[in-house]
This record gives structure tokens, sequence and C-alpha cells, in this order.
């Protein structure tokens, strides 16, 4: 597990991310996209890099930390 978060994080921070993140679920961390019309959304990465910042540790999520984290950390700790 501490290998799927790194690597997750590491991806979020490369310049390429937007190939290398092709399967991030836009469902998870999105924003409106304007330049493909009226409820197109795109995938809002600077918010998910946020709230890897703020994620606890694996041993700290196995030992009970997610209770108390907000419902973004929570669904992007479970698609990791």
């Amino acid at each position: 597990a501490e290998l799927l978060f790194a690597a997750f994080y590491t991806a979020m921070h490369s310049p390429r991310r937007a190939s290398v993140c092709t399967p991030f679920p836009t469902d998870l961390f999105w924003r409106p996209d304007p330049a493909f019309g009226e409820g197109a959304r795109e995938k809002d990465y600077e918010r998910a890099c946020a709230c890897m910042i703020g994620m606890p540790g694996v041993s700290e999520i196995i030992g009970g930390a997610l209770q108390e984290a907000d419902e973004s950390t929570v669904l992007l700790a479970g698609w990791i």
C-alpha cells in the first residue's frame, strides 16, 4: 500500500500527469471545463495533490485515522 501511495503521489507531480494519471477517476476531484462546453469536467490535480499532502500514513490509516478524515481523503484512499 505504501508503494501505491508513493507512486500516485509521484505521478501527481509529474509534468506528464495528464497521461500518467489517466486511470485516475474524474469523479473524485473535478472542476468545470468550459473549453468543452457546459457540463464538461476535467480532473482537478491541484485539489488531489492537496488531499495527498494531508493524507495520513498507511499505518495510521490501518489504525483508523480515516475515521477523522474528510470525505475527499476517504474517497482518495479508497481509490488508491
